[in-house]
């Protein structure tokens, strides 16, 4: 029954940002990808072009990094927007709501309705999460790093990118000799005020591939300042997928800044060789930073 995965998705929704639409159907939709009897189950697997996984959270992690493709955005809300007209998924949001996922859930069926307001089923299931009263404070608490450190690769090809998204939450330190800008971000966020980042910008304009391959070989953290320079520095952003491919398939988390993560589209061919690594899009580098973070704390907590 999906309502034994409740704490899986409460944590899905309230330790990782993302827009809300696609975060909530991400999580609800990764018991669907995994559970192995129900006819609903095997038409969504069908519908999405995916198959079967071992646990939830390896659904979650799938069809985050799929939602980088428009088209499977797309359909991904589609397929949620037909689960939605079950009982037990409904019941299964009341109770996330309940547990503190309530701004979460009122924000993504608020904005699935704004775009189908004819949907009988969303109706009921966004009225019904209205009613609730917000009780908890969403937090992850029992996560919250002590004196972690980060070391992050940055790559743009915008020259004034990096201090423009940087310079508010950190503060430069310098070139390094191998011609990447060093920032040290020390942000005051309850949840990462302990936690520090190193980032190395690099210049993809300026900077050779062999210098950024190297980097991205000790990195655990991409992040990605994804504008049209860029783009047409990589003649398309699926260029530079495939030219680092080894390094990035090595990475826990890549995150990409866009000032328009709705009009990201990342070809889904691309994203599927990379199974093991937890992609975001953001506007907002905190979140990308705090996603890092998160995907980076359950990596070395496997590792223990």
């Amino acid at each position: 029954m999906i309502s034994s995965f409740h704490n899986r998705f409460l944590e899905h929704l309230t330790m990782y940002r993302a827009k809300e639409k696609y975060l909530l159907a991400a999580s609800i939709l990764s018991y669907y990808l995994y559970d192995p009897g129900s006819l609903l189950a095997n038409i969504t697997r069908r519908k999405l072009k995916l198959s079967r996984v071992s646990n939830v959270d390896e659904g979650f992690r799938i069809l985050m990094n799929l939602s980088l493709n428009a088209s499977f955005r797309s359909e991904m809300s589609s397929v949620f927007l037909e689960v939605i007209s079950k009982t037990e998924v409904v019941s299964e949001l009341i109770n996330l709501a309940r547990d503190g996922a309530i701004k979460i859930i009122l924000n993504a069926l608020e904005d699935y309705y704004s775009e189908n307001k004819g949907n009988p089923a969303l109706n009921y299931a966004l009225n019904e999460i209205r009613r609730i009263v917000k009780t908890n404070k969403i937090s992850i608490k029992h996560f919250k790093p002590t004196k972690l450190k980060a070391i992050i690769t940055m790559i743009f090809t915008s020259p004034t990118h990096p201090a423009t998204i940087l310079g508010k939450i950190g503060t430069s330190l310098g070139r390094h000799e191998i011609g990447a800008e060093l920032w040290e971000i020390d942000l005051k966020e309850e949840v990462l005020k302990d936690v520090e980042f190193l980032i190395y910008a690099l210049d993809a304009s300026e900077i050779s591939e062999d210098i950024i391959s190297n980097l991205l070989n000790k990195s655990k953290i991409v992040l990605l300042l994804y504008d049209k320079p860029f783009s047409r520095h990589y003649r398309g952003i699926e260029n530079f997928f495939l030219i680092f491919r080894n390094y990035l398939s090595r990475a826990i988390c890549l995150g990409i800044y866009t000032d328009d993560p709705d009009a990201l589209d990342v070809p889904r061919e691309i994203l599927e060789k990379f199974p093991e690594t937890n992609m975001y899009s953001s506007n907002k580098i905190n979140d990308l930073l705090y996603n890092s973070t998160v995907s980076l704390l359950k990596y070395l907590e496997k590792k223990k």
